[in-house]
């Protein structure tokens, strides 16, 4: 059947090309976890696994994998059994495919996907958040003036101010956590919707996968957004915890109240007027906090769209922009990621940031 062109192009293509750059790589883990189940549980035979498995070695060393979706093919999926029918032919190419559907194959890649970026953002947030905890032990006893209703109100400790953020950082990596144990089970062997009527083994490829457990609901398994929605709704608020207590700095920083100071090497010389300087990267924060606060709402809206299954491919065109924003120099996590290095170095001693 001829697909519509405006359709290949806008949407397969893209589908493609997201699945290039964010899913091979969990998909060759699932085929192999796969393959290792259908061999154990007695499902193909020995001769046919092998086969498989030299086509799959040859498959991962292959570089020809096009930029742009073939035209003759709907996906990756069908361009990658095509690929391994070159090598080890068409029986046993789609054997392969035995006791799974692109349903449970697509959730399970996503799944992979997200737990790694949840455990990436953890990493970071904890180095963050013991930076912050060592910044303010160095400021036990110093005193700063604290605000309510953008006036002076009470004399508190630098260490106090800054262990607001340290506890909220503490919920959200705790939350996180949370969000990791729903996004960490398997849904590998649900199938379509009704799982099958293959003697598998859905807990084998779910250890082989590193997941915790498979998802015991088959229809859950294929249509569910909490794996998606819940670390991207912590995320959220993330970064309107991290943008509000930069906002914040930047007060305590500014000419008139000048509590806050840092060091040359993160403040920017005016063009114009070479005595004055300014806090340039810490004034970045919040726009590039914002511009990933906006687009993470944007992502979660898009995913729970997708209400019926069967439309995991079209979530396709939406994890990869959630995946890129956390992984490469994109919206808040590039202030969050600067901010891991540098955001624990204002001091707490007064004085002006110009100086």
């Amino acid at each position: 059947m001829k697909l519509s062109k405006i359709y290949d192009t806008l949407v397969l293509n893209r589908t493609y090309e997201h699945f290039l750059s964010y899913l091979k790589t969990p998909f060759n883990d699932v085929n192999k976890a796969h393959l290792i189940m259908l061999r154990e549980t007695g499902i193909l035979s020995k001769e046919i696994v092998k086969s498989i498995k030299d086509g799959l070695i040859r498959y991962d060393a292959w570089q020809g994998f096009p930029e742009k979706k073939p035209a003759e093919v709907e996906d990756y999926f069908f361009y990658a059994e095509q690929t391994l029918s070159r090598f080890i032919g068409t029986t046993a190419a789609g054997s392969l495919h035995i006791a799974r559907s692109r349903n449970d194959l697509d959730t399970t890649l996503f799944r992979m996907v997200m737990r790694e970026d949840i455990t990436v953002w953890m990493l970071r947030a904890l180095r963050l958040l013991e930076a912050l905890i060592a910044h303010a032990r160095q400021h036990l006893a110093t005193p700063v003036v604290l605000f309510t209703h953008g006036q002076p109100a009470q004399i508190s400790s630098y260490a106090h101010y800054l262990g607001a953020m340290a506890e909220e950082m503490a919920e959200m990596v705790e939350l996180q956590h949370q969000a990791y144990e729903i996004v960490n089970r398997c849904p590998m062997g649900a199938g379509a919707i009704t799982t099958t009527g293959f003697p598998i083994d859905r807990n084998r490829v779910a250890t082989l996968l590193g997941f915790f457990e498979p998802i015991r609901n088959s229809y859950q398994a294929i249509s569910t957004s909490h794996g998606f929605l819940v670390p991207i709704q912590n995320w959220i608020v993330f970064l309107n915890d991290l943008t509000r207590f930069i906002e914040d700095v930047l007060h305590k920083s500014s000419f008139e109240v000048g509590i806050l100071s840092y060091p040359d090497d993160l403040v920017q010389v005016s063009s114009m007027m070479p005595q004055k300087k300014k806090s340039g990267h810490i004034g970045a924060y919040p726009h590039q906090g914002g511009y990933g606060d906006g687009r993470f709402p944007k992502r979660g809206a898009s995913l729970s769209q997708y209400r019926l299954p069967g439309y995991q491919r079209k979530r396709r065109l939406d994890l990869g922009p959630v995946s890129k924003s956390l992984h490469r120099d994109d919206g808040g996590h590039r202030s969050f990621r600067r901010g891991d290095a540098q955001s624990a170095r204002s001091n707490g001693e007064g004085g002006r940031d110009r100086r």
